[in-house]
């Protein structure tokens, strides 16, 4: 409230200020039949009041620039707040698809530790109900055996009655331990489910909290990494053995560790720096439902190992270590391996571009031009065919752009630069180039 009583009285003084100016400047040029550029004094006085509206508006702008740093934000920054919501909103969809199937699998483990519980209950009944029954053949037993002692002339029969109760119950004597061990089965089981569901209770709620802290951290624009950001990358050559893989992995790692801290990174409270756990959903042995398990440092660096050498007709493999998440400051970041084919995009002496430039304009303008030529042809081939360029600087030598604009101006007038590629030029580059200058005809 306080801001609006200063801006709409500077505002008004400002713009009565630039109105009266313009006032006096239309009636002297009025009264005096002055002529601007040539023009006829009526025509003139009309240039002079358009002018002075001109300047109240772009009065009226810079002021409210001037004093209101919202203003200035909303006409100078209004697109990177526009692309900072959008990595928000991304990223914000990535955790809630990961949360998502979180949920189900710990919905489908309640489910199938309900019906375990059902199962396990009916198994009790049917022992409680066996107990009963073994406890009224013992009974039927001894009366059999008095029934024998008073009843000497039925002892055949009667031994053969006992007989097959004993045979009933050896039977149902084992049918008591198959039921006893099909109880202990369910209870582990049960102890397995419990177990699983109090891991990923665990792990929801550390995600959860990692979640959280993210979020307060990344509103007050402490990100250091953004996701998506490649942090080192190499070329990797299967021909050299799996041994030689394994290494070059190990020492990417060690790069890209050195990489993330140089941007603001830090290590976690076990000393690591980057975070490549990946939760992997199992199954093993047929069982029911999948369990989750954090794969080790080894087994993806195997994976990755497995992964490269999969390929015989391949040469060589750029890989990429980059980020999958937005990385705070002070916190280890969590990145991934990508994996890409290095294949030869251009051979020596292929044209990447040819660029018609004026040799008389200024040598700011000849290198602007040039310049602005190659970078924007590089970038579509890192979108169309996957050339790598640096995260960092210029992917070509800038003093081949200044040689090239001192030719243009010797020719004083229009020159055409071809710009090739000075050797053979592979996903990962190095970029080296070329520049032909010749008069355009």
């Amino acid at each position: 409230m306080l801001f609006g009583f200063w801006v709409i009285p500077t505002m008004f003084v400002l713009g009565a200020l630039v109105a009266w100016a313009g006032d006096r400047i239309g009636r002297a040029v009025g009264r005096g039949r002055l002529s601007l550029l040539g023009l006829r004094p009526k025509y003139t006085s009309v240039v002079v009041a358009v002018l002075t509206g001109g300047l109240i508006a772009l009065g009226t702008v810079l002021g409210v620039a001037a004093i209101s740093q919202d203003a200035r934000t909303a006409l100078f920054g209004m697109e990177k707040i526009r692309q900072t919501i959008a990595s928000l909103e991304s990223d914000r969809q990535i955790r809630s698809e990961e949360l998502r199937k979180l949920q189900a699998t710990l919905s489908y483990s309640r489910s199938d530790l309900t019906k375990t519980q059902q199962q396990l209950a009916l198994a009790h009944e049917s022992i409680r109900q066996l107990d009963q029954h073994i406890a009224q053949l013992t009974q039927n037993q001894a009366e059999l055996e008095r029934t024998n002692a008073q009843l000497q002339a039925s002892a055949k029969a009667a031994q053969k009655e006992i007989a097959e109760l004993a045979d009933e119950r050896k039977t149902l004597l084992a049918q008591k331990s198959a039921l006893e061990k099909q109880r202990a089965s369910l209870q582990s089981q049960i102890a397995q489910l419990t177990d699983r569901m109090g891991n990923l209770q665990q792990y929801s709620s550390r995600l959860f909290g990692d979640l959280y802290k993210y979020f307060v951290d990344f509103r007050e624009g402490n990100v250091a990494i953004k996701a998506g950001e490649p942090l080192v990358y190499g070329v990797a050559t299967p021909q050299r053995g799996k041994e030689w893989v394994r290494q070059f992995l190990e020492y990417l790692l060690k790069w890209a560790a050195q990489e993330a801290q140089r941007r603001g990174a830090a290590p976690n409270a076990d000393g690591n720096i980057l975070l490549l756990n990946v939760l992997s959903i199992e199954s093993q042995n047929g069982a029911q439902p999948p369990t989750p398990r954090i794969l080790s440092l080894d087994e993806i660096l195997d994976r990755v190992t497995a992964a490269i050498m999969s390929r015989p007709d391949v040469s060589s493999v750029v890989v990429q270590i980059y980020s999958v998440a937005n990385s705070l400051q002070g916190e280890p970041a969590s990145v991934d391996f990508s994996l890409i084919v290095n294949r030869r995009l251009f051979q020596a002496g292929q044209q990447l571009l040819s660029v018609t430039v004026d040799g008389r304009q200024s040598e700011a303008a000849v290198f602007e031009t040039l310049y602005a030529a190659v970078s924007r042809r590089l970038e579509e081939l890192a979108r169309e065919q996957g050339l790598l360029l640096p995260a960092h600087g210029a992917a070509f030598d800038l003093d081949q752009v200044f040689s090239a604009m001192n030719r243009v101006a010797q020719i004083k007038g229009p020159a055409r630069v071809d710009v090739q590629a000075a050797a053979d030029i592979w996903t990962a580059g190095p970029i080296r180039l070329g520049f032909v200058v010749a008069p355009s005809q």
